[in-house]
């Protein structure tokens, strides 16, 4: 059976913060005669085809940034993956 939050993944749980949304890639080739072409990959989508180009990854349980967790140099989100999965 499928997850309705992430089609084609069971029990997949995305924890963290989102990104800036930045993915997809982009090439340039050199062509003979000081000619050039370029190629991007901006169009990304989710299994489900909804775009997450300038949205940022999905997340499931959103894990913020603390002060004191930078202070003490905790990785708050590994922290909280290892509290789901216990």
């Amino acid at each position: 059976m499928e997850s309705d939050r992430h089609p084609g993944v069971t029990n997949a749980t995305t924890i963290g913060r989102t990104t800036a949304g930045a993915n997809g890639m982009a090439v340039t080739i050199p062509l003979p005669g000081d000619y050039m072409s370029f190629y991007s990959g901006f169009a990304e989508y989710y299994p489900d085809h909804t775009p997450n180009q300038h949205l940022g990854v999905k997340i499931d349980v959103i894990v913020d940034k603390t002060l004191t967790g930078a202070i003490r140099g905790e990785d708050e989100i590994l922290n909280k993956a290892l509290e789901i999965c216990q």
